[in-house]
């Protein structure tokens, strides 16, 4: 296939994903990523769908797989897939210094800050996930397709039980 249609796939790819057609956009995902392993937004994007989206244990490790080879980009969004793995592995100081690693890069982008916050409650840093979930609220404005924004309220409703206890 073309490159010229390989993309228009991954377009597709996300906007099912956007649509919440999560099953057909992990489909496609790995459809274009057997084409096309050494593509760093395909393996990202695959990666970070099955990180998000996939239950148990055997779509973490399927994820962090894919991703393997890229080990040691600098793109904020792989840091951010990156960050999301470990947080789901259980390494959350290595999810934080992801996250933060993406949020320095991307200062404006809420789902990373999201993202930092949730690492940051796993890790027991309730304050600076607070901080990053007010940073993220901030930055999604009256925005509400952001992606991880249902996760972020409830991780603030979360917060404020604890809070009010």
């Amino acid at each position: 296939r073309s490159p010229d249609q390989r993309q228009l796939r991954v377009l597709m790819a996300l906007e099912l994903e956007r649509n919440g057609v999560i099953q057909e956009a992990l489909d496609l995902y790995e459809d274009l990523h057997a084409e096309d392993p050494n593509s760093l937004t395909i393996s990202n994007n695959y990666a970070s769908m099955l990180a998000y989206y996939g239950e148990g244990e055997q779509a973490v490790e399927r994820a962090n797989t894919i991703i393997a080879p890229f080990t040691g980009n600098a793109s904020p969004a792989f840091l951010d897939t990156v960050g999301f793995i470990r947080m789901r592995q259980g390494d959350n100081l290595n999810a934080i210094l992801n996250f933060q690693a993406a949020a320095r890069a991307l200062p404006e982008n809420p789902t990373i800050a999201f993202n930092l916050a949730e690492a940051y409650r796993l890790a027991g840093r309730l304050g600076d996930a607070r901080t990053q979930l007010e940073r993220g609220f901030r930055l999604a404005g009256e925005n509400t397709d952001i992606p991880r924004l249902t996760q972020a309220v409830t991780l603030r409703d979360e917060l404020d039980q604890q809070n009010d206890q």
